[in-house]
């Protein structure tokens, strides 16, 4: 590949971003809480019409950091890619540069220069994992697409792949036009003498984060405690799950509204990434729309408590298969070490 310049500049807070910095935090904590526990704003979008296969219309909205992974990224892009859908392939500014993807993704081939009507690719700020501006840039990136007419938006993460074809992952959604592909697991929920809670490392810790966008790293603030417990108390749910999700329009364009800032400051004041869309479905007031079981496949076997899960491989295969209809797509995927993974999915979707 050819030789690029670094981007080191971030991009600029916008209003209504989270900014947290260690000095407010005590008050911004409490100021968000009460604010939250109020209730967040009432869920009016009316029922999305069922949709056929062949009008339903999907985003993508893909999070790459590592040139590495470039040549799995593009296997991908070539599985999902539709002209009826549309692409957004975001950068961490710090660790590649777009020109590596677009690139990797022939968009510089003359014969392709159709795809670039619907394939974009820019360049994000770098953030680090779990914390807000990770969920900033997500956020950042679905309220571009919503320019675009689309019925969900599937995040994918770099190490992503589909465990089935694209006219079988269409049709399932179609048939779902009203749910939401998200991993939420309450942190607390009744049990039959007793409220049973969760353990997870990042509830057990409850101090609270700052953070400001790119002006400083995210970095706890000693003393100032997060009030998971007392807004469990007063009926708030906390949940969470993976930050990789298949969400319809209605609950991006709910979730983009200016009046959702509150629970953004709350949610940035934890670990962001891993519990902000978890936590928001079971905290909307008449949320009319539904949670699907189906999901990613990972396998935390070995580190239950990491950030990342186990590299699939040969002895995952036989699960994936036996479940294969519980699962829309597998990660984390590498192209030697999840060959033969690779290879078995593909050749079971060409039946589909």
């Amino acid at each position: 590949m050819s030789a690029f310049k670094m981007r080191p500049k971030e991009v600029r807070l916008a209003p209504g971003d989270v900014c947290i910095t260690p000095g407010n935090a005590s008050a911004a904590a409490l100021s968000a809480s009460r604010e939250v526990l109020k209730g967040l704003p009432q869920w009016t979008a009316p029922p999305a019409r069922a949709k056929d296969v062949l009008s339903l219309r999907l985003a993508y909205f893909v999070q790459v950091s590592f040139v590495e992974k470039l040549p799995l990224v593009r296997r991908v892009f070539d599985k999902l890619y539709s002209p009826q859908d549309f692409f957004m392939y975001s950068t961490d500014s710090r660790l590649l540069a777009p020109e590596h993807v677009e690139e990797a993704l022939g968009l510089g081939v003359p014969s392709r220069r159709g795809r670039r009507r619907n394939v974009r690719v820019r360049a994000g700020p770098h953030a680090d994992y779990s914390y807000w501006p990770r969920v900033q840039v997500v956020l950042d990136g679905f309220a571009s697409l919503l320019s675009e007419k689309w019925d969900f938006v599937v995040h994918l993460s770099e190490s992503d792949y589909p465990v089935h074809s694209l006219g079988w992952l269409r049709a399932t959604l179609a048939r779902q036009r009203n749910s939401n592909f998200v991993e939420a697991k309450p942190r607390c929920k009744d049990g039959e003498q007793k409220i049973d809670c969760q353990s997870w490392d990042m509830w057990d810790d409850k101090t609270v984060v700052a953070s400001c966008g790119g002006e400083f790293p995210p970095k706890p603030v000693p003393g100032t405690m997060f009030p998971l417990d007392a807004m469990e108390r007063s009926g708030f749910v906390f949940a969470h799950g993976g930050e990789w999700v298949i969400l319809t329009r209605e609950l991006v364009e709910y979730a983009n509204r200016p009046d959702m800032a509150d629970f953004k400051r709350l949610i940035g004041m934890h670990m962001g990434s891993e519990i902000f869309w978890s936590t928001l479905v079971f905290n909307i007031p008449n949320f009319t729309q539904r949670i699907s079981e189906q999901g990613w496949y990972t396998c935390w076997d070995h580190m239950p408590n990491d950030h990342s899960p186990e590299t699939i491989s040969d002895q995952h295969l036989d699960e994936i298969m036996q479940h294969r209809d519980e699962y829309l797509f597998t990660r984390k995927v590498d192209l030697n070490q999840s060959a033969n993974v690779l290879r078995a999915l593909d050749n079971a979707g060409e039946t589909e």
